[in-house]
């Protein structure tokens, strides 16, 4: 969570700079060809102008959270102290949701 608010920040910043000094890295996904529209649908279509998001079954497991207070690198105060949790069998969708699922 910690390195996702340092990217949410970062962001602002990359929106800001010039388009010349701002480059993807070299692993990340190409652009979905819909992101090239210069008028974009008004009604998506799925697999059209997002791509599909399987759901993907996690099984139960156990689970151990936190960590302790002598842990060698730094960390929020809501990261230390420990425990286990069973956490039943659950889905989770395979990408983040898109801009056209949630308008389904």
């Amino acid at each position: 969570e910690h390195e996702r608010i340092h990217l949410e920040t970062s962001s602002v910043l990359f929106r800001e700079a010039p388009k010349h000094l701002v480059q993807a890295p070299q692993n990340w996904p190409p652009l979905h060809p819909s992101a090239f529209q210069q008028k974009p649908k008004s009604n998506p279509v799925e697999g059209v102008d997002y791509p599909s998001n399987q759901m993907i079954s996690v099984k139960k497991d156990n689970v151990d959270l936190g960590k302790p207070a002598d842990f060698p690198s730094y960390g929020w105060d809501n990261e230390y102290g420990e425990r286990s949790v069973d956490v039943p069998d659950f889905s989770a969708s395979e990408h983040m949701i898109t801009n056209g699922e949630y308008y389904q």
